[in-house]
């Protein structure tokens, strides 16, 4: 069950979920009713199994999940999902706080672990982090495939140059490098500069930095753009 968020909503969780998963109907009704009038979107589900059937992983937002419940319980929901590659973050709510669980929980990358019960104020908050959270990552990966996408434009020559030029190399050492002339290395750094739209040297070794997932090269010593 869903409803349309008010302008009490910052604009970049206007479209996020909060999805509740959680067999205490009642407790259930009193988070949805609580988020809602704070303008976010609610999916309620009362098993793991009707969860799994409704949710959309490109779909921005954060997981309310209670532990002990019919069929899967919350730890294996949220193990399956982390198996799954899923970094939706997962706030744990529970009345069943043993040591076990937590290491659980925590082991699966848990946003938060709470005990019930906790103030609708103090849970929204942690939601609203979460969401926050979520909206970082997707942004993130978001550049990761823009950039990679960039970079297989590049041609095969293209490609060399920029992974020497990145890493620190003058152009006259790519060119040797390469067997090429300095002339023709500076018309492949241009291209590569054009098609991967980037307006300096610093911000193309950023763009390849985030493609790859490595640390960006350190320049040499007196190197220039």
């Amino acid at each position: 069950m869903s409803s349309v968020p008010d302008q009490s909503v910052t604009e970049p969780f206007a479209h996020a979920v909060v999805y509740i998963v959680d067999d205490n109907k009642e407790l259930c009704s009193v988070m949805q009713r609580h988020f809602e009038k704070a303008g976010l979107r609610c999916r309620v589900c009362h098993d793991a199994d009707e969860f799994l059937i409704t949710y959309d992983p490109a779909q921005p937002g954060c997981l309310i999940l209670d532990i002990r419940m019919p069929g899967m319980d919350g730890l294996d929901l949220q193990e399956k999902l982390r198996k799954a590659g899923d970094s939706m973050p997962v706030l744990v709510l529970t009345g069943h706080a043993d040591v076990k669980n937590v290491l659980r929980a925590w082991t699966n990358e848990a946003f938060q672990f709470l005990q019930k019960p906790v103030s609708n104020h103090a849970l929204l908050e942690h939601v609203m982090e979460a969401l926050e959270k979520d909206r970082r990552s997707r942004e993130e990966q978001g550049e990761v495939a823009d950039y990679g996408s960039r970079i297989s434009r590049l041609t095969k020559r293209e490609t060399e140059v920029m992974d020497l030029v990145v890493s620190g190399r003058p152009n006259k050492v790519v060119g040797v490098e390469l067997g090429l002339s300095q002339k023709t290395v500076e018309v492949h750094r241009s291209n590569v500069m054009k098609k991967m739209r980037a307006r300096s040297f610093a911000e193309l070794v950023q763009m390849v930095m985030v493609a790859r997932g490595g640390e960006g090269p350190a320049l040499r010593p007196g190197q220039r753009e």
